[in-house]
C-alpha cells in the first residue's frame, strides 16, 4: 500500500529533488484499515528519515482523515503530491488543481481492475436477485456499481475487512458473489487451485482498485518532468530495484487525470439512480 510513497521519496532524494526545499505528500486514510494506519505511519516515518537524511531537503508526509481538508490544503499550495482512491478525487477534488504524476505498480495493470466472481453455475447478474454479495468495506465505488447492476439500493452487501476473505467466503458458499481486484483472485488461485476450479469471473470491470497519485498542477513543471524521468530510471540502481521488489512494484506507472473517467462516469450514473429512487 505504501509503495507509492517509498517510490516518491526515493525519486525525490535523487536529482529532481535538488530544486525543492520542501516536498509535501498527502495520503487519504480512507484507503487504509484501522489496523494498517498505525503501521503505515510508523513505517513511512522510518523510510522518510532514511531516504531523505542526506538529500538536503525536507520531505513531509501528511495523512488526511477528511478529504475536504486535503482539498483546502491543495488549493492553498500546501500539498505537492496527493494519493487516494479514485472515488475520493471524483467526489471531493476540483480536478483543475491536479495534474498527471506517477507511482509504482504491477507489470500487468489489468491486475488492478475489479472483477466480479461467482460460482461456475452462475451466468448473469439477473441470477443475483436477493443473493449475498461480498465487498471489502472501503471499496465504496463497488457498492455503487453493485446497486446499479441490481437496480436496487438495498442489495444484500456484506462488508469485509480483507479482500482475500471475500474470495474464501465465496469458495465456501458464505456469499454468492465476490467483488475484488484481479490480483486477489490470482493469488487465491495460486494458494488454492481448487478456487480456480470452483469459481469464475463473471465480469471484468474498468474500475481501478488502487490508489492514484497526482501532482499539484501549479508545481514547477521541470520538477514534475525530472521526477518522472528519474523514476523511469530507478531500476538502474540496485537500491531502487530492491525497494521496488519489497513493495511489489515492477514498473513505473504514469497516473493520468483521464484514469478517473470510468469512476467519474459511474459516480454520475449512481447519483442519477439515487434521484430516480426518491
Amino acid at each position: 500500500m505504501y509503495r507509492f510513497f517509498v517510490l516518491v521519496f526515493l525519486v525525490f532524494s535523487l536529482e529532481a529533488q535538488e530544486k525543492l526545499k520542501d516536498f509535501n505528500v498527502a495520503y487519504m486514510t480512507d484507503s487504509m484499515s484501522n489496523y494498517s494506519k498505525k503501521d503505515l505511519k510508523i513505517s513511512m516515518n522510518i523510510w522518510l528519515r532514511e531516504i531523505s537524511k542526506k538529500a538536503g531537503y525536507n520531505a513531509n508526509m501528511f495523512f488526511y482523515e477528511d478529504p475536504k481538508e486535503a482539498v483546502k490544503d491543495l488549493e492553498l499550495g500546501k500539498i505537492d503530491y496527493v494519493s487516494g482512491f479514485p472515488l475520493v478525487f471524483v467526489k471531493y477534488f476540483d480536478l483543475s488543481y491536479l495534474s498527471d504524476a506517477f507511482s509504482g505498480g504491477p507489470s500487468d495493470i489489468s491486475e488492478n481492475l475489479f472483477v466480479i466472481l461467482v460460482s461456475k453455475d452462475i451466468n448473469s447478474w439477473e441470477e443475483m436477485e436477493n443473493k449475498r454479495i461480498g465487498i471489502q468495506k472501503n471499496d465504496e465505488i463497488m457498492y455503487m456499481y453493485t446497486k446499479l447492476k441490481l437496480k436496487k439500493e438495498d442489495a444484500d452487501i456484506q462488508a469485509y475487512n480483507r479482500r482475500s476473505k471475500v474470495v474464501l467466503d465465496l469458495f465456501f458458499h458464505k456469499v454468492d458473489m465476490a467483488i475484488v481486484p484481479m490480483r486477489n483472485f490470482k493469488v487465491a488461485k495460486e494458494l488454492n487451485p481448487q478456487i480456480g476450479q470452483k469459481l469464475k469471473i463473471l465480469e471484468i470491470t474498468n474500475i481501478n482498485s488502487t490508489n492514484l497519485s497526482f501532482y499539484r498542477k501549479s508545481l514547477d513543471e521541470s520538477i514534475k518532468r525530472d521526477a518522472y524521468e528519474e523514476a523511469k530510471q530507478i531500476y538502474a540502481s540496485e537500491k531502487g530495484q530492491e525497494m521496488m521488489l519489497i513493495f511489489k512494484s515492477s514498473q513505473i506507472i504514469h497516473t493520468k487525470i483521464s484514469d478517473l473517467v470510468p469512476v467519474k462516469e459511474l459516480y454520475a450514473e449512481y447519483l442519477q439512480f439515487q434521484k430516480g429512487k426518491k
